[in-house]
């Protein structure tokens, strides 16, 4: 059986309001072509999730709310427009 994490993707009602990163460290906030602000941290999953303790990379809009578990080490020193393209 394979316990990879699945990448997800999940839209969100733009009424909605985004949750508080659980302070994550470091933050980025960047801007894509479209304006579009996004948070990107990473964030470890709690002990009651399917995968606990894994850690993901977050990116974060208004209206999108993109887990990356398979990233890159070092993701802190990669451009702006490097870190959209893990979209």
């Amino acid at each position: 059986m394979d316990d990879a994490a699945p990448q997800a993707f999940t839209e969100r009602p733009a009424t909605e309001p985004n949750p508080a990163p659980p302070m994550p460290s470091p933050l980025r906030a960047l801007r894509d072509a479209d304006g579009r602000r996004w948070l990107v941290y990473e964030w470890t999953a709690p002990e009651h999730s399917p995968y606990p303790g894994r850690r993901f990379l977050i990116l974060d809009s208004a209206s999108i709310l993109r887990r990356l578990s398979d990233f890159p080490v070092g993701w802190q020193s990669l451009s702006d427009e490097e870190l959209l393209g893990l979209l």
